[in-house]
């Protein structure tokens, strides 16, 4: 991907490598910090979009691996609530 001379004139996201960490454990511990590497990839995506910082490879992969945490955390939660649901169930007998 070419650079054009006004994309280059752009800072770097300062966050980008906390981005790209949190992504990574959160996305194989499934844990919070997913959701932050998520909420943080999300500010970088906004800024993108506005034209206020280049665009970086490590905050894109946190980003994903973020979201993917995020949603596998969403899950685990759902299944433990269902699982929760089921026990209250089974002792209101």
């Amino acid at each position: 991907m070419e650079t054009t001379a006004n994309e280059e004139q752009l800072p770097e996201p300062a966050n980008a490598v906390a981005i790209f960490v949190l992504g990574l454990l959160g996305f194989f511990t499934f844990g919070i910090l997913g959701v932050v590497a998520y909420c943080m990839g999300r500010s970088y995506r906004w800024k993108l979009a506005q034209g206020l910082v280049r665009r970086n490879s490590l905050a894109d992969a946190g980003y994903t691996m973020g979201t993917i945490g995020f949603i596998i955390f969403l899950a685990f939660v759902a299944v433990m609530l269902l699982a929760l649901i089921g026990v209250i169930a089974l002792f209101q007998v």
